[in-house]
Formats: structure tokens, sequence, C-alpha cells
């Protein structure tokens, strides 16, 4: 059961950074587009990206904390 717990930090902590770069391309995303309709496009797949990540997160910290 460590080893499962051990593995869920791994992963967890492994995807924090990304969430990091996510945000990071959202601020580029803001000067580019004159386009409202083209940004709000583009926000919107992001902000899926970073729920999906979340959830990602959250399951790998969960199991690292039920396992540990």
């Amino acid at each position: 059961m460590l080893a499962i717990g051990t593995l869920g930090a791994i992963i967890a902590g492994l995807m924090l950074p990304s969430i990091a770069l996510i945000m990071g391309s959202i601020a580029n995303n803001f000067g580019q587009d004159a386009d409202i309709s083209n940004m709000s496009e583009t926000i919107g797949k992001t902000s899926k990206l970073v729920a999906y990540v979340a959830v990602v997160i959250f399951v790998f910290s969960y199991i690292f904390f039920a396992f540990w």
C-alpha cells in the first residue's frame, strides 16, 4: 500500500508544474488575437485542459493520502 501511495504522490507532483505552463499559455494568448470569438474559443479549450489536469492531480493526491 505504501508503494501505491508513493506512486500517487509522484504522479501528482509531476502534474503540478503543468498548471503553471498552461496558465502561461493563457497569458501569451491574450495579446495575440484581436478576434473575440477566437480568443474565447482558445480560453475555453485551455480551461477544459486545466480542469482535466486538476482532476488528475486530485485523483492521484487522494490515492497518495489514502494509501500513505
